[in-house]
């Protein structure tokens, strides 16, 4: 068991993936616990860097469903570890679509902007290239 679980936080081990999710942290607790306000990062960084550290933990669930199938006796399912362009591709706009769609239709004190979709996709090519690429 400890190591399917090892198997499956491979993606989570590479160096981005921790700096992303811990530089996404330290900006909340800046901005929020300590109420430090730097408008253009308060604007950007949480797409920029939430993407790669959901895609990231969508990766980890994806490798750990495919490891405990392969040891309990279910074909092979090595490829479908690492996302493909195209999955990444849609789960990133899905992202930009519930954080730039939804979230501000169900809650007023949420605007829409746009270049907040071009942080997602930016966010989206961090991950392809320094998450994804974990094999």
């Amino acid at each position: 068991m400890w190591s399917l679980l090892s198997l499956s936080a491979k993606p989570l081990t590479t160096p981005t993936w921790p700096a992303c999710a811990a530089a996404l942290v330290l900006h909340q607790i800046s901005q929020k616990v300590l109420g430090w306000q730097v408008p253009f990062l308060d604007s950007y960084l949480d797409p920029l860097l939430g993407v790669p550290v959901l895609l990231g933990l969508a990766q980890a669930e994806r490798r750990f469903v495919t490891g405990w199938l392969a040891a309990h006796g279910y074909p092979s399912l090595r490829g479908w570890r690492r996302f493909t362009g195209p999955e990444v591709t849609v789960m990133t706009l899905v992202l930009a679509a519930v954080f730039e769609g939804l979230f501000p239709w169900l809650d007023q004190r949420q605007t829409r902007d746009w270049l907040d979709v071009v942080a997602a996709a930016m966010g989206g090519v961090i991950y392809w290239l320094g998450v994804n690429p974990c094999e």
